[in-house]
């Protein structure tokens, strides 16, 4: 997973593309199918600094973004409405939320995009020798 803490955003290729199962099966999920991941998750974060260390706390929001063409989906705004709803997030940290979400879409996922002009910086260009190394296969127990 990579963080950008400027504005809250956390982004993988999703671990379930390619999983190992306890009896050696290998489980195909999104973009598996492909020679190469095609496909980021994108999770809204609170950041918090602390003497130390660094403490995400998970917003509830998420889009998967494909890097192909396809179009992004956003998940879970209702899970987001639910928690505020619910008093689980607070008027302030939901408002800030939204802004910093609204901010990387526009920088990282919809600046000048044209349907067929491709992408402008997603994944953005400062994670590509990061987002270059070998993904591991993930087990899953159970």
């Amino acid at each position: 997973m990579f963080v950008l803490l400027d504005l809250g955003v956390g982004m993988a290729e999703p671990c379930w593309q390619r999983m190992r199962t306890t009896d050696g099966r290998v489980v195909v999920g999104v973009d598996g199918d492909l020679p190469a991941p095609a496909t980021w998750y994108v999770d809204l974060l609170h950041v918090t600094v602390e003497p130390g260390r660094i403490v995400l706390r998970d917003l509830y929001l998420e889009v998967m973004v494909s890097t192909d063409g396809r179009h992004q989906r956003p998940l879970d705004f209702d899970e987001f409405a639910d928690a505020i709803d619910a008093g689980h997030l607070d008027l302030a940290t939901a408002v800030d939320g939204m802004r910093r979400w609204h901010r990387f879409q526009e920088l990282h996922v919809h600046t000048h995009r044209f349907l067929l002009a491709g992408w402008i910086d997603f994944p953005p260009r400062m994670l590509a020798g990061l987002a270059a190394l070998p993904t591991p296969v993930v087990e899953v127990t159970g």
